[in-house]
């Protein structure tokens, strides 16, 4: 059962170590992680071979994503430790930043009591999606998001210049440019009133004004596109504005109804006021993302859509404080924690079903490196392996297993199939149509810059028992690196390999 704290009494060391369990169940997944996944695998072959080229897509366009990729880099060379190892510890440290930044941002500008703020960031902590951490790609995100929320407190403390330089740095997070005027209308909603109701308004218009001038500038001319037909703005999501739109009605008139049942007209106003900004930051947290057609799925534990949703933990955290603190008014303490018990429990069972596929995807990298290890090393060319009896996590890409084969022989000499392209069977045709027009910059990028043949060689995969989705203990059995649970089998497919797809009458990726 929870105790929630009462304001007189706010520092007890059991809410501390509640606080610190609420982390070690959400995050500590993360610390055992050791290999990186999904689109940054070839950002790991960077720091094993000391190579920036892995880093120079990041250099051109998002400097200081690429500044944190060396300076990781150069930590490691310096204490030994792994990148994966900094970069684990560097996630879980700016979630825990902003679980703080977030309990001060509800007590000193939305005013709270204790109780309410601590269980809004109880919640940041237990938010479900941060399970896609696993991989660093998703690192800068969380990093510069916790900057962000330092600068508006350390605003709010009149250090005017901090809270400056730490803004300017967190807009390298090009969603923020959005979620900063959403903050902008709630400091409007919260401290506007007749007397000064011109001059904030004047403040706001003008602030509003720099902030899309700046944003133009930055789209026009800075590294928000990577490509031509990146981050363009669109009509796909149309509908999610309509969505917003129907839950905000929703939202108001349960407001509306609640607030004509507040007695004392100051509680009134500032539920009112609190509400009117929980719409704002909602609103703003997504728009970003709709804007350019991408979907925010908080429940896409198989992938890591849900990086699209993490500006949404700061109105989850202001909504859960809201809640709590009408409950308290209703009910006694003793059923309040109950309900967020539940609350949290939930939670952490969401975050772990994302964490289950993750460890998924890390089992089956490793077990294939570890029966790569019992064979010999295949001719260079075309690789690919089908799945026997089970089927292939989401989101595992060629770079993936290319990764595996190079931990097993050294070599990047291999050109692999895709798992996460389910609907591409990898025969010789379409392996040879996939590489065909891989330059040599891209065949590195991909981790096959060494490959000097054009065989095809078939791989059977057995595994006996294994879920594509995973299972919570899936992380006992990776920390170990210990797989006989699956019973795992490599059988090389003679009769479906051959010395060179020209054999076939197919044109090789090196012809």
């Amino acid at each position: 059962m929870l105790d929630l704290p009462s304001t007189a009494d706010m520092k007890r060391k059991h809410i501390y170590w509640l606080t610190a369990a609420i982390a070690v169940a959400s995050l500590f997944p993360l610390l055992l992680v050791k290999m990186e996944t999904w689109d940054f695998v070839n950002k790991e072959m960077g720091y094993l071979r000391q190579d920036p080229f892995y880093f120079q897509s990041f250099k051109d366009h998002y400097y200081l994503r690429y500044l944190l990729l060396i300076w990781t880099g150069k930590i490691s060379l310096l204490t030994s430790i792994p990148t994966k190892t900094i970069t684990s510890l560097l996630a879980v440290a700016s979630v825990l930043g902003i679980g703080r930044e977030s309990f001060v941002l509800l007590r000193n500008t939305f005013r709270f009591d204790y109780a309410p703020a601590i269980v809004g960031a109880w919640l940041v902590l237990a938010f479900p999606v941060w399970h896609t951490l696993v991989s660093g790609a998703v690192l800068s995100y969380i990093v510069l998001l916790w900057i962000f929320l330092a600068s508006v407190n350390q605003w709010q403390k009149k250090r005017r210049i901090l809270a400056a330089c730490l803004f300017i740095v967190s807009l390298s997070y090009h969603s923020l440019f959005a979620l900063v005027v959403g903050f902008a209308c709630c400091d409007f909603v919260l401290t506007v009133n007749r007397p000064n109701a011109r001059r904030k308004i004047l403040s706001i218009m003008a602030f509003g004004a720099v902030m899309l001038a700046w944003f133009t500038v930055v789209y026009l001319y800075g590294d928000i596109r990577s490509s031509g037909t990146d981050n363009n703005f669109n009509f796909d999501r149309l509908r999610s504005f309509l969505n917003y739109g129907i839950m905000a009605c929703v939202i108001g008139a349960g407001a509306f109804f609640t607030a004509t049942r507040i007695s004392d007209p100051q509680r009134r106003e500032t539920f009112i006021r609190r509400v009117l900004c929980l719409l704002i930051l909602g609103f703003f947290s997504g728009v970003a993302y709709w804007a350019v057609g991408k979907p925010m799925r908080f429940f896409a534990f198989g992938s890591y859509t849900a990086r699209h949703t993490y500006l949404t933990c700061i109105p989850f955290a202001l909504g859960a404080a809201m809640a709590v603190d009408l409950a308290l008014q209703k009910f006694s303490a003793r059923a309040v924690s109950s309900g967020v018990a539940f609350v949290l429990v939930a939670l952490l069972v969401l975050q772990h079903q994302g964490m289950s596929h993750k460890a998924a995807e890390l089992i089956y990298r490793d077990v294939l490196t570890q029966e790569f290890e019992k064979t010999d090393a295949p001719p260079s060319g075309y690789v690919a392996v089908f799945p026997v009896g089970f089927k292939q996590p989401r989101h595992v890409h060629e770079i993936g297993l290319a990764m595996s084969m190079y931990r097993a022989y050294g070599r990047t000499a291999w050109m692999l199939n895709d798992p996460f392209k389910r609907h591409i069977v990898p025969t010789p045709d379409k392996m040879v149509a996939m590489y065909k027009n891989y330059s040599p910059d891209i065949m590195k990028g991909a981790l096959g810059d060494e490959v000097s043949g054009d065989a095809y060689t078939k791989y059977d995969l057995h595994l006996d028992g294994f879920h594509q989705e995973g299972r919570f203990w899936y992380w006992w059995y990776y920390a170990v690196g210990d797989y006989s649970a699956f019973n795992p089998r490599l059988v090389k497919d003679d009769a479906k390999s051959t010395r060179s797809v020209r054999s076939l009458g197919l044109t090789g990726w090196n012809s």
